[in-house]
Parts: structure tokens; sequence; C-alpha cells
């Protein structure tokens, strides 16, 4: 099982049990000790849940926002796909705007073909991955 799917199912576990010891969520997951030690960490890092003698504890989630990298990382074939089909409404000398989601800089993927395409955006990072694309131009804004 790849870290991302583990890392969904240890937080949908602990939606149902917001406090649970490691070894109950060890026998929940089947997952080994060590690889659920590195997993919760990860978690903890990114300010999901909080370790404390055994116990892990869910973290309240209603103004939680994921790190940009998690969120990226997270359903990545569906965000492909997405932005494959999006593709195929650009066409050479569009203007488009790209905004900050995680799902949108995907596109950048399947146009940078493309001549004389404008791209507006509130994105660095759709920025800079455009600007090393010489048929597009890229323009940020708030």
């Amino acid at each position: 099982m790849k870290k991302d799917q583990r890392l969904k199912n240890i937080i949908s576990i602990l939606r149902s049990h917001p406090s649970i010891h490691i070894k109950t969520l060890q026998n929940d997951t089947g997952y080994s000790i060590s690889t659920l030690r590195r997993d919760l960490v990860d978690l903890e890092d990114k300010g999901l849940i909080q370790r404390s003698f055994g116990t892990i504890r869910l973290l309240n989630q209603e103004n939680l926002e994921y790190t940009w990298q998690y969120r990226s990382e997270s359903n990545r074939n569906a965000k492909e796909k997405i932005c494959k089909i999006a593709s195929h409404f650009v066409e050479d000398n569009d203007a488009i705007f790209i905004d900050s989601s995680t799902t949108s800089i995907k596109i950048l993927d399947y146009i940078d073909n493309l001549k004389g395409l404008k791209i507006l955006t509130n994105n660095l990072k759709v920025a800079e991955k455009a600007q090393n694309a010489p048929n597009l131009s890229a323009f940020i804004g708030g």
C-alpha cells in the first residue's frame, strides 16, 4: 500500500476514534509498527495529529488546511485526467486563467506545445513552470 493511501486510512480511523492507542491502530491497520510510526511522524509534522505516550489524537479539522505539497500529491491520477481533458479546450493564441489549486497547475504539462498562449495566474508555481515553456507567456495578478 502506498504512503498516501496509508495516511488517508489512518486519518479515516482517527475520524471514527479521535483518540486511539498505537497498538490498537496497528491492529486496525495491519501496518508494521515501524511503518506506522513513520507515518504518524509525517501526520504530526503536517499538524494533523498529536502523539503522546503511545496515544494518537486527531487534531481539530475545522480550520485545518493541508500543505500544498500534501494536496498536490493527493488524487494525482484524477488530477492528471482532469487536466488532460481540460487541455482539449485550449487552443493556440488563447488567454486562460490558472488559479492556485493543486489540480490546475498540471494542465501546463498538456498545453506547453501551444503557440501564443497567454496564462494569467495568481500562483507563483504556475508562473515558474510556464516560464520554462518557450511558447507560453505568464502574467501574475492577485
